[in-house]
């Protein structure tokens, strides 16, 4: 199961709270999505528009990836957000704050994206919390901040090169294909990486440490942090 707030989202404030509500579109909504997905349920809750949707052996990326949902966003102006699958009623108002958290960050982020999945900003949602009472920065890899300053200084893409890396490691050639960049392009930066700061890749440990800290970095620069200017 897993629930959708609705959001419509303000042309010239860009605010998230207005909601569907304020266009009178329930019924519309509720109407086109239970044809979409006949085992859902919805209620209004909080001034959103809730649905609670029964899923067998299936993901919510489904779900996210349905040609027509998406439509039916976009036509409609409307953003919606999914939580994890969970299997019981009582766990409802956690999974309600998952789609919540998942809106939040992502306008923090401000990546404007249709549909928001919890598990996309599971990442995030720990830097926020630990950032709540200690300063980020301390649970961040030192190897990237290196890398910040080692691009800066050299006009190098090493940061992005890690990135794509650390995202496909198992499929070079896609790395290097949303980087623009022949394979072997990809493979030299790497090695690059592993010489000038001496970062054994192969460790998976390293490699989860590292993309943590590049989620980090996500938040910390929107929020503006002097050091991440550097």
């Amino acid at each position: 199961m897993a629930l959708i707030p609705y959001y419509s989202r303000d042309p010239e404030t860009n605010d998230c709270w207005i909601t569907a509500l304020v266009y009178g579109k329930v019924q519309l909504v509720a109407q086109h999505m239970i044809q979409l997905l006949p085992d859902s349920r919805w209620i209004v809750y909080q001034g959103r528009i809730v649905f609670l949707i029964s899923l067998v052996d299936s993901s919510c990326k489904i779900i996210a990836e349905d040609k027509r949902f998406l439509e039916f966003l976009q036509v409609n102006g409307l953003t919606a957000s999914l939580s994890n699958c969970f299997s019981h009623l009582t766990f409802l108002r956690k999974y309600y704050k998952q789609c919540l958290t998942a809106v939040e960050i992502d306008f923090q982020l401000n990546s404007n994206k249709p549909v928001y999945m919890y598990e996309d900003y599971l990442c995030e949602h720990i830097g926020k919390i630990i950032s709540e009472q200690n300063d980020l920065a301390d649970f961040c890899h030192p190897v990237i901040q290196k890398l910040i300053a080692y691009d800066n200084g050299h006009k190098t893409s090493l940061l992005p090169t890690l990135e794509a890396y650390l995202q496909y490691v198992d499929t070079p050639n896609l790395a290097a294909k949303t980087l623009f960049i022949h394979r072997n392009t990809l493979f030299y930066r790497i090695n690059r990486i592993r010489e000038l700061f001496e970062v054994d890749l192969s460790d998976g440990d390293i490699r989860l440490k590292l993309q943590m800290t590049l989620h980090f970095l996500k938040l910390k620069t929107q929020r503006g942090d002097p050091e991440d200017q550097r």
